[in-house]
């Protein structure tokens, strides 16, 4: 089983619908300063369940929302889902995929 992809919308710099597509055995992002490598990481943290916002580089939870730019407005709301491939079995379970999803809503609803 491993990660196959990573799909981001409004979170941090991902004011878009993002996905990052993982192949077996990708230990590492590479990008340049400011391409969002490190909000990446953040949204796998927060989709697996972390709770804590200095593991997100924010103060408070509503931090992981895009803020907004000078052309473009505040996101409503985040969503991150981690998608992982089970084709081989390794999993204790009958399905091929698996996706975990997390999503909070601007003034604090989440899912």
């Amino acid at each position: 089983m491993h990660l196959r992809a990573v799909r981001v919308r409004g979170f941090k710099s991902f004011p878009d619908p993002v996905e990052v597509r993982l192949e077996p055995g990708v230990g590492v992002i590479v990008g340049p300063n400011g391409s969002g490598k490190s909000n990446v990481a953040a949204a796998i943290r927060w989709a697996a369940g972390s709770l804590s916002p200095n593991e997100l580089r924010a103060e408070k939870p509503d931090d992981v929302l895009f803020a907004g730019a000078a052309n473009r407005g505040q996101a409503d709301f985040c969503e991150v889902e981690l998608l992982f491939d089970n084709q081989d079995g390794a999993a204790d379970f009958e399905y091929s995929e698996l996706t975990v999803a997390r999503r909070l809503h601007r003034g604090g609803e989440g899912q």
